[in-house]
């Protein structure tokens, strides 16, 4: 028997290794911070880079931890809901850690530092290796949780 909460976890789970992907390599190529002295190239690496932190942020926040409430039985209430099973699953150390990358996605996605990019791109550099190591707790905890491997 077909269980479609969990094939819909895995489907989720797999889109969001794919976007890590993306987001590696755009890291990879980025330059590093301070942002003084940056050509064309390099903003439009930037600017690569920005789009799929917000993308995989989007789907870590907004999907797969939602799919795995859904797959735990748990309410898919508001977002502090998940923040905190997240918390209580061991997948982050606060809710404030996704606070810190939602806000950095929304800045991104609704250009509120549009006179900072250099800034934006600053903390988009270093909250990269962060939202990184979330997908990877909650691949191990798929993992060692749910037997649930991609």
């Amino acid at each position: 028997m077909s269980d479609p909460a969990r094939a819909h976890l895995l489907e989720t789970w797999q889109t969001c290794q794919q976007a890590a992907a993306w987001l590696r390599r755009s890291f990879d190529k980025s330059p590093l911070p301070p942002y003084v002295e940056v050509n064309e190239n390099d903003w439009d690496q930037l600017e690569a880079l920005s789009g799929r932190f917000a993308r995989l942020t989007d789907l870590i926040v907004h999907k797969l931890l939602r799919a795995l409430d859904r797959y735990e039985f748990e309410e898919t209430g508001a977002l502090l809901d998940a923040a905190n099973r997240a918390v209580k699953r061991g997948l982050i150390e606060s809710t404030s850690e996704l606070r810190d990358l939602k806000d950095i996605r929304n800045e991104i996605v609704h250009e509120y530092a549009i006179d900072d990019l250099s800034g934006l791109y600053a903390d988009i550099y270093r909250a990269t290796p962060l939202l990184l190591t979330l997908l990877e707790r909650i691949g191990v905890y798929l993992e060692q949780t749910h037997d649930l491997q991609s």
